[in-house]
């Protein structure tokens, strides 16, 4: 009986993947920007902590990573996220736009840091 189960719940979410994968097609979700492997170390900076070592983001990398992941953290994180690290200083607009280049989220990102950067 548990291997029944076990193949009826992998038939569920085989099922469900592809319905999934039919209704993004059908909505005309346009395909994922995946950045190159290279990109994916920039802006991670390596610490040690307590004899561990563990990779940290910059403020800048964390940023663009709010963008990329804004449909799950909320556009509205990201856009706080973006107007603090300016207002604080701990990012610049031409760091931003880089790194959001090489990341694949620039089109995304431009329009917040554009209005967030105006000369008012």
């Amino acid at each position: 009986m548990g291997q029944f189960a076990h193949d009826a719940a992998e038939s569920l979410d085989r099922d469900r993947s592809e319905r999934l994968a039919a209704a993004g097609d059908a909505a005309g979700d346009p395909p994922r920007a995946i950045p190159p492997p290279e990109a994916l170390e920039d802006g991670v900076e390596p610490q040690r902590i307590e004899r561990v070592v563990v990779r940290i983001t910059n403020p800048t990398r964390t940023i663009v990573d709010l963008f990329r992941y804004r449909r799950v953290l909320g556009q509205g994180v990201a856009i706080e996220g973006l107007r603090l690290g300016l207002r604080q200083g701990k990012v610049t607009p031409g760091e931003i736009s880089r790194c959001a280049a090489a990341m694949k989220v620039w089109p995304v990102l431009q329009p917040y840091l554009d209005a967030l950067t105006i000369d008012g």
